[in-house]
């Protein structure tokens, strides 16, 4: 039954294993598909991986991402950590980000309540989360990948080691939010009007079709966030990286006059803000319900 709805969710072709080159499914269909395989349980088996982007890095070197946008049952060991009361990971008890904390009660996102975003729907992008709850959460990473480093494995949870093994065996030293230029390349660049699955010499996607067969944009109609699994003709070219369009905005570490910049597009807007040089700005302490990160 699994793998009957996985399946319907990702329009695979039974006889060859892969997703349909032409949409075969209704978006409705796989969203309701992925809804209840989530609700028995069922998370892709690599949704902790973290993938190689060479030269992706500011300064020419390699960049580790995680392959899906952060999800609320990742999300979830940040809080169950104590990751709401240790400003260190807020940078400190005089740093803006947990002024704002302390001053707006902040214990979890906005929406984790709430049925259609929040902690039920535990293979589902996390959103609400502002600038500073994201850093706060690159921050934990850190501090796990650090005690992985010091031969401190024993004494982390093991949901919390799987969150960071990836980065400890390629010999990682912090985790962070991506700049936006660091973004652009990891989506394979901003050349031509392209989305993250098209080559990046292009052509860019044209049709309404093959876009939503891709990615959650308004067009879809499904008025929410989807599974970070649903999708995976939009894997990103050429790193693979999934729902960097569509599903959530994800904050960068890059601030502007306006504030913190966020790439990629989200279930409430239409699909042309889903291509790779679009961009999107908040106050560091909004958090919205298509705002999330990866």
């Amino acid at each position: 039954m699994l793998d009957g709805l996985r399946e319907t969710m990702q329009d695979i072709d039974p006889e060859t294993g892969r997703p349909h080159d032409q949409p075969q499914t209704p978006a409705r269909t796989r969203y309701e598909a992925g809804e209840t395989l989530d609700e028995l349980g069922w998370a892709p088996p690599d949704l902790n991986r973290w993938l190689r982007c060479p030269g992706c890095a500011e300064d020419g070197t390699d960049l580790l991402a995680m392959k899906y946008p952060v999800t609320n049952a990742q999300f979830e060991r940040f809080i169950l950590a104590g990751g709401y009361d240790n400003p260190a990971y807020w940078g400190g008890e005089d740093a803006e980000g947990w002024r704002y904390r302390t001053d707006l009660g902040w214990t979890e996102p906005r929406w984790w309540r709430d049925v259609r975003f929040g902690q039920g729907r535990r293979g589902y992008p996390v959103v609400g989360v502002s600038w500073y709850e994201a850093a706060a959460y690159a921050a934990w990473l850190a501090e796990l990948l650090q005690h992985l480093n010091r031969g401190k494995i024993g004494g982390l949870p093991a949901e919390d080691r799987e969150l960071v093994e990836d980065l400890f065996k390629a010999g990682a030293a912090l985790a962070r939010l991506p700049a936006e230029a660091e973004w652009e390349k990891l989506a394979g660049g901003v050349e031509g009007e392209r989305f993250p699955w098209d080559p990046p010499a292009g052509p860019a996607t044209g049709k309404e079709q093959a876009i939503l067969a891709r990615a959650n944009t308004e067009e879809a109609g499904l008025q929410g966030t989807s599974p970070v699994a649903m999708y995976p003709l939009g894997a990103g070219q050429p790193f693979g990286l999934m729902d960097l369009a569509g599903n959530v905005w994800e904050w960068t570490a890059t601030f502007d006059s306006s504030g913190y910049v966020l790439k990629g597009g989200a279930w409430a807007w239409e699909a042309a803000r889903a291509r790779c040089g679009s961009r999107f700005w908040l106050t560091p302490y909004y958090g919205v319900s298509s705002s999330g990160f990866g």
